[in-house]
């Protein structure tokens, strides 16, 4: 598997319509459920609106709509709040082969449900399956087997990065 993977310490399951997903842990700043949410006028399909956080505006992006390029219409109200992109770039967490721009922007994914956090090791990751589309697979690190079930796991740059541009 690639070294980004053997950064990886344990990820956060969860899924996005009927589809088993996980982000790495470290990465992930806390987890937030029915969040209000305001709607952008005029912003991309990805971006569900804004949402107060305790005080600091994040961006709550549809991770659905990221990776299908639709939204999920059981979409539930959890959320994934990651950590400022500096953050993850100062604890140098990833391979960033990929240029990735830092700011202290928080950003949420928004998840049909959160499942679980799982410790991983390096013998439990596999190769992103070739059946996967090649757009979909560019969002992906690798994959998760934890008790039979599969978990494709994002990479955060990728995600950080689709953001940054939208």
């Amino acid at each position: 598997m690639s070294s980004q993977t053997k950064n990886v310490s344990a990820v956060m399951t969860f899924s996005i319509g009927e589809e088993k997903f996980a982000f790495p842990i470290e990465a992930v700043r806390l987890l937030e459920l029915a969040l209000p949410i305001t709607p952008i006028s005029g912003s991309s399909d990805q971006v569900l609106g804004l949402s107060n956080l305790r005080g600091q505006i994040i961006t709550i992006v549809d991770l659905g709509h990221i990776y299908y390029g639709s939204s999920d219409s059981e979409l539930g109200k959890n959320l994934i709040v990651l950590k400022p992109t500096s953050v993850i770039l100062q604890e140098e967490m990833f391979d960033l082969s990929e240029k990735i721009t830092a700011n202290d922007e928080l950003m949420a994914l928004h998840v049909t449900k959160i499942e679980k956090i799982i410790d991983v090791s390096e013998s439990m990751w596999s190769s992103i399956p070739s059946h996967i589309e090649k757009k979909q697979a560019s969002y992906l690190m690798g994959v998760v087997r934890s008790n039979g079930i599969l978990y494709s796991v994002f990479n955060p740059t990728s995600i950080i990065n689709f953001c940054n541009n939208i």
